[in-house]
C-alpha cells in the first residue's frame, strides 16, 4: 500500500517523531520507500517497509511485521533514539543532509546570535 503524505505524517507522528524531528522523518521515509509500506530491498540487504528497516543491521527486529507502517515507524523511532536522536542509520538521511536535525537548528541559532551580537555593538 502506498500512503499519501498526510497518512504517512500521522503514522510517523504517532510513532514518536515530534517537533524538529517530524518533517525530516517524513522526508526520510519518502526517500527510503516512496511511502510504499510493502517496499522490500533485497539487493545485498533485507530492508523492509516505510523506513526500509534493514534487518541484517538490526536483527533484533527481524521477527517484527515491518510491512505494517505503524510497526515500522515505531521501530524507526527506536533506532532513532538508539542513535542519540539522529538519523544516521538511514542512507537517505545522509543524501538529504538530515542526519542530525538538532545540529542544524543549533547551528542556525548560533548564526542568529552571532549576527545579533555583530549588529548590537
Amino acid at each position: 500500500m502506498i500512503l499519501n503524505y498526510t497518512q504517512a505524517k500521522q503514522i510517523i507522528y504517532n510513532a514518536g517523531f515530534r517537533g524538529i524531528y517530524l518533517e525530516p522523518a517524513v522526508r526520510i521515509a519518502y526517500c527510503e520507500s516512496g511511502f510504499d509500506t510493502d517496499a522490500h530491498n533485497t539487493s545485498g540487504e533485507d530492508s523492509r517497509g516505510l523506513f526500509q528497516i534493514n534487518v541484517n543491521a538490526h536483527p533484533e527486529y527481524s521477527n517484527y511485521n515491518l510491512f505494517d507502517p505503524n510497526v515500522n515507524a515505531t521501530v524507526a523511532y527506536q533506532i532513532f533514539l538508539q542513535k542519540n536522536k539522529t538519523f544516521e542509520a538511514w542512507t537517505c538521511a545522509r543524501q538529504l543532509n538530515l542526519v542530525n536535525p538538532a545540529g542544524i537548528y543549533f547551528g542556525i541559532g548560533l548564526a542568529f546570535i552571532g549576527i545579533a551580537l555583530l549588529y548590537s555593538t
